[in-house]
């Protein structure tokens, strides 16, 4: 099994500090953990700290990995629109090694990830000619075929329709509970983080405001200071927890308390 610890991760775009001393100790394979907060909270760059893209403080350190490395899916899934979904996933696997055959494996293996998102029948279409829930299905593709040890997934769902994204993060559960790899994914939608997400880290002002267990860490009290909501966790018929939102919290003049 994959664990991936973060010691006071920071990262600042010029002077402004934009990610500050987060740490996590370990987060485990095998299982989901969502990244959840504000906008502008910092996700996006937490991902891309811990893929290697941007610099910055702290250290990120990965144990047990054996596949594919850090792989990261960004929100913005534009492409070359010239390529075929199948040449672009293809390029993907190869990593830009400069190979000009294609093996009898790759081949397989392509088509066995585009079978799991069930995009078979896009695989001879231009990238251009797809919309933007299909690009997304694609981007995952480019980073499944990589079989990942870490699994980076920015918004993965944010273009797909409610069947598509039950599917998208069934799979990756999945996934991750047989390759021990682990996955981890930025949500706005924190109902698929308490369904599907094993753990949960918080991120709110480029700080680490809660981590842990995700029904422990996504609360009425965490969702009132974080997202100045006022909100119930209740069970479902299944026994799953459910967020309801009452509504938005505001202070006595009115204002959303987190901009007064």
């Amino acid at each position: 099994m994959v664990t991936l610890s973060l010691q006071d991760v920071g990262a600042r775009f010029g002077r402004r500090e934009v990610l500050s001393q987060i740490s996590v100790p370990c987060i485990n394979g095998g299982g989901l953990t969502a990244v959840v907060g504000p906008n502008a909270a910092g996700k996006s760059t937490l991902f891309r700290r811990i893929a290697g893209i941007m610099p910055g403080s702290g250290r990120v350190h990965v144990a047990g990995a054996s596949r594919g490395g850090i792989c990261y899916m960004p929100q913005d899934t534009a492409a070359n629109a010239v390529l075929t979904v199948f040449e672009s996933i293809l390029l993907a696997a190869r990593g830009g090694s400069g190979r000009w055959r294609v093996s009898e494996a790759e081949l397989a293996r392509i088509d066995q990830v585009m079978a799991l998102l069930n995009i078979v029948p896009l695989a001879f279409r231009n990238l251009g000619e797809l919309s933007g829930g299909q690009r997304q299905l694609v981007s995952l593709a480019q980073v499944l075929i990589r079989e990942p040890d870490v699994l980076l997934m920015d918004e993965p769902t944010s273009a797909l329709d409610l069947h598509r994204q039950i599917e998208v993060l069934e799979l990756v559960q999945g996934l991750a509970a047989e390759s021990g790899m682990v996955a981890m994914v930025a949500l706005h939608d924190l109902n698929q983080a308490l369904r599907y997400c094993d753990q949960t880290l918080v991120i709110a002002d480029g700080r680490l405001k809660a981590a842990g267990l995700t029904h422990e860490v996504v609360t009425e009290a965490m969702l009132a200071s974080t997202y100045a909501v006022a909100a119930r966790i209740e069970r479902c018929r299944h026994g799953r927890p459910q967020l309801i939102v009452d509504g938005a919290l505001h202070d006595e003049h009115g204002r959303d308390i987190r901009a007064a």
